[in-house]
């Protein structure tokens, strides 16, 4: 998957939401509520970052990022903030990770800034009006979705791999064998 699209993200969102509410019923029997949400947005969340790298064709730094973000994660853990910090922080983390691995321009990075916050509190309206997780979590991935939209995203995945010193070797190479062998022919 080069690309995430609208219809991917929104089924993503349909899944994660899914997987998210019902790990949430199995695992709040065994735990008490505020560690076991805490568990699934983290787990949600490290997936939906998992698609984002999956997502863009910037190969550089996808190992410290997913380092970066077991980091934070377990930061998190030990910190312990109010349950809305710990979702914020999350949100911060994808704003920042989509911006690193998606987008090109200044206003494509501003706009999903905007996208992580009106996802954020589209999720808290829906938790406080229907007191459902799957809804919660369907509200904020189903904005995070409409991020492909922005004016300059999906650039830095096609720039990046067309600057890519490697790639441009590698085009170059191709480009001389074939100038070799039609002289010799």
């Amino acid at each position: 998957m080069k690309s995430l699209g609208f219809i991917p993200g929104v089924a993503a969102a349909l899944g994660l939401s899914a997987v998210g509410a019902l790990g949430f019923i199995a695992i709040n029997t065994v735990i008490d509520t505020s560690t076991a949400l805490r568990l699934i947005i983290s787990a949600v969340a490290t997936a939906y970052l998992l698609l984002v790298l999956r997502a863009s064709t910037v190969r550089t730094g996808r190992v410290f990022t997913v380092m970066a973000w077991l980091a934070a994660t377990a930061c998190l853990w030990l910190w312990w903030p109010s349950l809305a910090g710990y979702c914020a922080a999350y949100v911060v983390a994808i704003w920042l990770a989509r911006s690193l691995y998606l987008h090109s321009s200044f206003l494509a990075v501003v706009g999903d800034l905007v996208i992580g916050i009106l996802a954020f509190t589209a999720a808290i309206l829906a938790a406080a009006h229907t007191g459902s997780l799957f809804l919660a979590l369907w509200s904020f991935f189903l904005v995070q979705a409409t991020y492909v939209w922005l004016p300059g995203g999906h650039q830095r995945s096609a720039t990046a791999h067309s600057l890519d010193p490697f790639n441009h070797a590698y085009r170059s190479a191709q480009s001389a064998l074939h100038r070799i062998a039609s002289t010799t022919d």
